[in-house]
C-alpha cells in the first residue's frame, strides 16, 4: 500500500518512483512485481513526447558540435526512418556511441570496438549504455563484417536499412569528421 501511494503521488515525475521500488526487489518481498513496475514505469516515461525535452530544449534537434549534430542525425534518421540499427565504425573511445545513447534511439546500436590497445576496455564499458552492443574487431576489418556481426546478433538481416555513423579524415582537415550513411544489409 505504501509503495502504491508513492507511485500515485509521483504521477507527475514517475521517474521519482524509482529508488522506492529499487529498494524493494533489493529488499522486499516482492522482488520481481517490483522489477515488472520500475519496467512498466521507464517504458510510459520514454514514450511521452515531453520526455525528450528537457528545460525547453528538444533533446531530438539540440546538436551543438559537428560530433553532437551526426548523433543527433542519425538517431533522427534511425527513429523516424526505416533503419533495424545503428553501426559506430571504428570506435577508439566510445564517444561517439555514447553520444548516440543520449538521444535514446529505438534501434539497437552496434559499436565496433578497434582501437588496438583499449577495444576490449571500450567495449566492456559499453555494454553498460542503454542501447549500445559493443563489437571487438581488428581496424582492418571492413563495414561487411560489422554487418555480418550485426546479423548474427540479432540487430538487423539481409535487406534492412541501417544508419552507419563513422569518424574519417578529409583532405585540408587535421580532426577527424564525422559522416553518416545509410546502407542497405546484404
Amino acid at each position: 500500500h505504501t509503495h502504491t501511494h508513492t507511485l500515485h503521488r509521483h504521477t507527475h515525475s514517475l521517474t521519482l518512483a524509482l529508488p522506492v521500488l529499487s529498494g524493494e526487489s533489493a529488499n522486499g518481498k516482492f522482488p520481481v512485481e517490483s522489477i515488472k513496475t520500475m519496467r512498466s514505469i521507464i517504458h510510459s516515461t520514454e514514450l511521452c513526447p515531453e520526455y525528450h525535452v528537457s528545460n525547453g530544449v528538444d533533446l531530438l534537434t539540440a546538436g551543438h558540435d559537428p560530433y553532437d549534430a551526426a548523433a543527433t542525425a542519425a538517431v533522427a534518421c534511425a527513429n523516424h526512418g526505416n533503419a533495424s540499427a545503428i553501426v559506430v565504425m571504428e570506435s577508439e573511445t566510445g564517444q561517439t556511441a555514447r553520444l548516440i545513447a543520449k538521444y535514446r534511439p529505438d534501434v539497437p546500436v552496434v559499436v565496433v570496438c578497434t582501437h588496438e590497445q583499449y577495444a576490449l576496455k571500450v567495449a566492456r564499458q559499453l555494454t553498460l549504455v542503454r542501447g549500445c552492443h559493443p563489437v571487438v574487431m581488428p581496424r582492418n576489418d571492413d563495414f561487411a563484417s560489422a554487418l555480418e556481426v550485426a546479423k548474427k546478433m540479432g540487430c538487423c538481416e539481409a535487406g534492412d536499412e541501417v544508419v552507419v555513423i563513422s569518424l574519417e579524415k578529409h583532405n585540408g582537415l587535421s580532426a577527424l569528421v564525422p559522416a553518416l550513411r545509410c546502407a542497405v544489409v546484404e
